[in-house]
């Protein structure tokens, strides 16, 4: 699928790899499994996914194999990673 010519259906396949990434560890974790968790965990998954989206304006060359690969590790790291790791690199971590 090119990203160009399909940028609704790309995104959207970006939202499913993290959604389903953030279920799956939701459903690995011991957490109680809750509609609410459930859902906000699918919502928040999914957003990062989709925001992998923004590896095409660092690399418009980029593959989308490649743009799949940072949305399912994005998805996976979850957002306590992400932020530690932006507030390290924006200099808030010290």
């Amino acid at each position: 699928m090119n990203p160009q010519e399909h940028p609704e259906r790309f995104l959207g396949v970006l939202a499913f790899i993290g959604a389903a990434i953030g279920i799956g560890k939701l459903l690995a974790g011991a957490e109680p499994l809750t509609l609410r968790v459930t859902f906000g965990r699918a919502l928040v998954s999914a957003g990062i996914g989709a925001a992998a989206g923004a590896t095409a304006l660092l690399f418009p060359s980029a593959d989308p194999l490649v743009m799949y690969g940072v949305a399912a590790g994005l998805a996976s790291l979850g957002t306590s990673a992400l932020e530690s790791v932006l507030s390290k690199r924006l200099g808030g971590g010290q």
